[in-house]
């Protein structure tokens, strides 16, 4: 119906020309609108009236299934960019005002929340900003280790079942949104500390335990707990391949991503080959420059089926 009236987002990859073609992300009951500009000269105020316009349009087709939109779980952005005279930033809400509503069952409108690009809500479990900050996942972890620490500290169970619970209940916790993560080793450190500190002292340890120990193979006596950092990337690693692979929609969008990155690079390209440290300035933050910083640091090759920019 959406895709019927026009509304979404067409793209094309930039080396391949492929089109990815996109009307919302949806989960069950929870779905992201996108509306893009026509061209990169359309304006963020240019395209408020069409972002209503699909607004209402969703809300009456979830109305005549039996739905409704919930104004206090939704909430919007708009993104676009002004030149410095050096780089491109994000506009505000200052530089760029608009407000939106909801379209309510009784035929009433209600205000449409709107954020800044810095702000994350959380969707799905995990925060997300549209500025790819993390700081508030960050910190929602955080406190996830320290709630888990203080379970710990006033609960009553044999040694052994401290650590297991450490790996198999915590560490889950801490996987489920890795797959979006680009935290570093280092965060991720200072993430888990509470709930490896207790769960060590509980388990009849010193908090301090080496962690070379702590998380070595058992091939080597460690006791072969998966550091959460070189977890997130193992599981970007087979995001990736898999849904590039499959053709999935978030395997097209990682192909366009991938594409934009190598026009950027300007240089033949496999992940692995080229030196991150190299390049890395110049390059546009983004999750695949991510994916590339780790692989180009371990003995890693992935060969992708995604088109070169030819040398001259």
């Amino acid at each position: 119906m959406m895709e019927r009236h026009g509304h979404g987002v067409d793209l094309l990859t930039s080396i391949s020309l492929r089109a990815i073609c996109l009307v919302c992300f949806a989960f069950v009951d929870d779905t992201d609108l996108v509306i893009s500009g026509r061209d990169r000269f359309t304006k963020g105020e240019d395209i408020k009236e069409e972002f209503q316009t699909a607004l209402d349009q969703w809300a009456g087709g979830l109305i005549a299934t039996g739905g409704a939109l919930a104004p206090a779980k939704s909430f919007c952005y708009m993104i676009d960019f002004k030149w410095t005279g050096k780089d491109w930033k994000y506009r505000s809400m200052a530089d760029m005002p608009g407000d939106f509503n909801l379209l309510m069952g009784d035929g009433m409108r209600e205000p449409l929340q709107r954020h800044e690009v810095d702000y994350a809500e959380k969707t799905l479990g995990v925060f997300v900003s549209m500025d790819g900050n993390e700081n508030a996942e960050k910190r929602y972890l955080r406190d996830q280790s320290v709630t888990f620490a203080d379970q710990m500290k006033t609960s009553k169970a044999n040694k052994n079942d401290y650590m297991y619970t450490y790996t198999a209940s915590f560490m889950k916790t801490m996987e489920y949104p890795m797959a979006v993560t680009q935290l570093l080793e280092a965060e991720w450190n200072h993430i888990v500390a509470p709930a490896l500190q207790n769960s060590l002292q509980k388990g009849g340890m010193s908090k301090k335990f080496p962690r070379a120990v702590f998380y070595g193979p058992d091939h080597y006596q460690g006791f072969n707990v998966m550091h959460p950092y070189f977890n997130q990337e193992i599981t970007h690693i087979t995001t990736h391949v898999q849904d590039s692979v499959n053709g999935s929609q978030t395997g097209k969008l990682l192909q366009g991503s991938a594409e934009a990155f190598r026009l950027e690079l300007g240089l033949p390209f496999t992940l692995g080959t080229v030196k991150y440290d190299l390049v890395a300035p110049y390059l546009s933050d983004c999750w695949y420059k991510h994916l590339f910083k780790f692989v180009s640091k371990q003995p890693l090759e992935i060969i992708e089926d995604y088109p070169e920019v030819p040398t001259l």
